[in-house]
């Protein structure tokens, strides 16, 4: 059969949280083929993220917001209440 794509998130700039309302964290997700970087292979429209804070009506907001954005997203401080936890998925 065809080798799976593995879509991997990574923080590119070092630090991985945002503290007392102070910070931003860029994640950068990863498309790979047997080892390949295939991300480039893809439209920016492929790439959504989803935020899951716990608040409900907040998150659905923000995950509309940013489908099909593309592979690379910036959380702000202001989007992050007490914690959340981000993902990508990757439309084929």
């Amino acid at each position: 059969g065809e080798s799976p794509v593995l879509l991997t998130v990574y923080c590119s700039d070092g630090s991985h949280t945002i503290r007392n309302g102070v910070g931003q964290v860029t994640l950068s997700a990863m498309a790979t083929k047997d080892g390949e970087d295939v991300t480039s292979q893809y439209p920016a429209s492929a790439f959504s993220w989803t935020r899951d804070s716990g608040q409900p009506a907040s998150d659905t907001t923000w995950n509309e917001q940013h489908k099909g954005i593309g592979p690379t997203v910036t959380i702000r401080s202001t989007e992050v209440t007490r914690q959340a936890f981000f993902d990508c998925i990757l439309t084929l």
